[in-house]
């Protein structure tokens, strides 16, 4: 009996890509979603860092600006500033203000991605969106300038 050899061929590469297209689009899933956190720790960072170098009172806003001015696309539809605290109370503030000089204190960023991946979300059943979080924490390092004059 002679077999076809054509016909076993094909048969041979349809059952591989089987299992191989699969294999292949979680890979990309995978790699798209660990861009994805990499880039939400790195926000984060800057965010956290930007925020504990500027004045205590504007460190909130300087850490949403740098946020809202990352741009997202892709299967990452949105990053975006889950919580922000920090341990310098305003009497602390207060009491520096008058006459200058540093803060002790840290800042404390949490951001959080939103991703939709395509064959991860099929695998984890419809659980969409995947969302992931990152925390960044930094030490104060503004200056508060004294009054005029003053060195």
């Amino acid at each position: 009996m002679k077999r076809n050899r054509v016909g076993t061929s094909l048969l041979e590469v349809v059952i591989a890509g089987i299992f191989l297209v699969p294999f292949i689009l979680m890979l990309v899933d995978g790699i798209v979603l660990g861009a994805a956190l990499a880039k939400n720790e790195s926000i984060c960072r800057e965010a956290a860092r930007q925020a504990s170098t500027s004045n205590p009172r504007d460190a909130r806003a300087k850490a949403e600006s740098v946020i809202k001015s990352v741009s997202v696309g892709g299967v990452v539809s949105g990053i975006e500033l889950a919580d922000f605290s920090s341990t310098i109370a305003t009497k602390d503030l207060q009491s520096v203000e008058p006459f200058g000089g540093s803060l002790r204190g840290t800042v404390t960023v949490r951001t959080d991605v939103v991703v939709h991946p395509l064959v991860i979300q099929w695998l984890f059943k419809g659980r969409t969106p995947l969302k992931f979080e990152s925390v960044q924490t930094f030490p104060f390092t503004y200056q508060m300038p004294g009054p005029l004059g003053a060195s």
